[in-house]
């Protein structure tokens, strides 16, 4: 491999730059190392640094001589020359670093630890001046605003009542999660999440890290075709059936079984491999669940359940960011949780580390009562982009097809079975040849037709 610090003229024109213009050293200064340049000039590059610490200003030529030895060129800058340099230097420093990682990356690969050279690969390549530098408050207020009233980026749960408190769904890049305690139905959730984000038209991948991949899809195959999960067997042909009816107007979906203690590094591998395959983009993403995962390039004990989930938390939020998905998951609620009437933040196994991270918080819970009702409550503890904090939802819960349904309106629901049963009475008396149907009867059956019920 050449060394590509061996073009001392091109690094003597990069300092005589930052020196001739201050503006220069300071747009570059946050990537700006001086061990990144030839050894010839790395005293001079530090003496630079240090003058601008100190004395915040950058050097005279004259300085720059009788301090390194070094005699740097003057130049009268134009805007073209100014913006090369921006240019140049941010590929200069973008291959040294790459250079760099990669030379460093030998003993991690001996040693096994790929989770190490994907960091050190990744840091690499994100180094860059940064392109964006915010909104100018005043001159953009139409346009600012356009954009948060432009829905697009939300993404519904299909839950109406949580989709209220959320202002209409889950934004794509965000990281939501479900706590709850062991058995009250987390991975339920997040299998009608996927559900109701097919049934929308969007493509997903489903990660299991606990459940097989084939007991994850029959509990699907109940929540889609409504058949009960212990009638499912015997059906086989109506689920079938079913499903390629269903199929044509469907998100696709691929779930995926991997072992716990698995870092985002495995994710990505399947998720770039299915995007080959498939040649299409994901939509949302989940994993079930967070707790089961580690960190990829930072060796924490496991016993630190606070920095593993920080961590963990943090690297699922970027993997949604990355390809522009909703990433949903779930996590334990600790043991006080049992004891609890009102769930928090501190019943959250690992603490506050993936709530800071994370987008939004939801708390499932389930009493005697509301487990005998068929309910599932489900509390707000976190959104980022609402003001649904604190509040609560009840959900319908049917156990032999395991769906989380919104919770039906009594009032609204009876009206209409009462409608329905009228019409129906009436319709049979009209196909009825036994008796004739008198016009009042008549009149009544148009009467509801005409309502739209």
């Amino acid at each position: 491999m050449s060394d590509i610090r061996s073009n001392i003229q091109q690094q003597n024109l990069f300092l005589s730059t930052m020196v001739c213009k201050a503006d220069c050293y300071l747009r570059i200064q946050n990537i700006f190392k001086p061990h990144y340049f030839h050894r010839s000039l790395v005293q001079t590059a530090e003496f630079i640094q240090t003058y601008a610490d100190t004395y915040k200003a950058m050097p005279t030529l004259l300085e720059v001589k009788s301090s390194t030895n070094v005699e740097l060129s003057p130049l009268n800058l134009t805007t073209a020359s100014e913006q090369f340099f921006y240019d140049d230097f941010e590929r200069f420093v973008k291959h040294v670093a790459m250079n760099d990682a990669i030379l460093a990356s030998v003993d991690y690969l001996e040693s096994g630890e790929y989770g190490s050279v994907e960091k050190l690969i990744k840091d690499a390549v994100s180094i860059g001046l940064t392109k964006n530098l915010g909104i100018e408050y005043f001159n953009e207020t139409k346009e600012r605003l356009q954009r948060l009233r432009d829905k697009s980026n939300l993404v519904p749960t299909g839950w109406r009542d949580i989709d209220h408190h959320l202002f209409g769904g889950v934004g794509r890049g965000e990281l939501s999660v479900f706590c709850g305690s062991s058995g009250v139905g987390k991975s339920v959730v997040l299998m009608n999440q996927a559900v109701n984000f097919m049934k929308q038209g969007l493509n997903g991948i489903y990660f299991t890290l606990e459940l097989s991949a084939d007991l994850c899809a029959k509990r699907i195959d109940s929540l889609i075709t409504g058949i009960s999960t212990k009638e499912v067997l015997k059906r086989i042909n109506d689920v079938d059936l079913t499903l390629k009816m269903i199929e044509k107007t469907s998100g696709k979906l691929r779930i995926i079984e991997l072992p716990a203690q698995i870092t985002i590094a495995q994710l990505k591998v399947c998720i770039k491999e299915l995007e080959i395959l498939t040649n299409r983009a994901l939509d949302f993403i989940i994993v079930d669940y967070l707790d089961l995962m580690l960190p990829a390039g930072v060796k924490i004990s496991v016993s630190d359940q606070f920095m593993k989930d920080k961590y963990v938390s943090e690297e699922l939020r970027n993997l949604a960011k990355e390809h522009n998905s909703v990433l949903v998951t779930a996590s334990q609620l600790n043991r006080q949780a049992h004891e609890s009437n009102d769930l928090g933040h501190e019943h959250i196994s690992g603490g506050i580390s993936k709530i800071n991270t994370s987008d939004n918080v939801f708390a499932i819970s389930a009493s005697a009562s509301e487990k005998a009702r068929g309910e599932l409550k489900i509390k707000f503890l976190k959104t980022r982009n609402s003001n649904g904090v604190g509040n609560y939802v009840t959900l319908d819960f049917d156990d032999q097809t395991l769906k989380v349904n919104d919770k039906l309106q009594t009032s609204s629901a009876t009206f209409g079975q009462a409608n329905a049963s009228k019409i129906l009475g009436l319709e049979q008396k009209l196909v009825t040849k036994a008796r004739a149907v008198d016009a009042n009867e008549l009149m009544e059956l148009s009467k509801f037709i005409k309502k739209g019920v």
